[in-house]
């Protein structure tokens, strides 16, 4: 879950969660959950580009939109006022690793969305905070999988 304000942003690809490494053929159904205090833009980011965006009302709403992949990617969703870590697909067993400066990015993002919006998220704090945590997790693992060290 990403949240950033009073903006919720999560996204799943069947079981797999904001993080984690999932595979797939190359069609895959996004479940997509805002809760957006005001209307906004979400786009689905594959590989760091815009594909497909659209408009969400203000409020919960919920919403599965499939999609094609020409091969292994990451996948996140981005509004103006939040965005999510990625989902990584496998198609056909090849793995997609994004760059050192890419989970660098996102690392500097949620320590971003902490110290701006303070987590301030009433009955949300503790799964929200666990969430981000597991997140950074994910992303140092794949940062040192890439034998890069750490981040600037």
């Amino acid at each position: 879950m990403a949240v950033y304000g009073n903006d919720r942003l999560d996204l799943r690809i069947g079981a797999a969660r904001l993080g984690d490494e999932v595979r797939a053929n190359r069609s895959v159904t996004l479940r997509i959950d805002s809760d957006l205090a005001r209307a906004d833009d979400v786009h689905v980011m594959v590989n760091g580009q815009s594909r497909p965006h659209f408009r969400v009302p203000a409020g919960r709403r919920a919403r599965s939109l499939q999609l094609d992949l020409d091969g292994s990617a990451w996948i996140h969703l981005r509004s103006s006022r939040a965005m999510t870590n990625a989902i990584h697909v496998v198609v056909d067993g090849a793995p997609f690793r994004p760059a050192p400066a890419d989970l660098c990015y996102f690392l500097g993002w949620i320590d971003r969305v902490e110290r701006e919006a303070g987590l301030d998220l009433g009955s949300d704090r503790a799964a929200s905070a666990a969430a981000y945590q597991q997140a950074r997790e994910k992303l140092y693992e794949r940062l040192h999988a890439a034998d890069a060290g750490g981040c600037p």
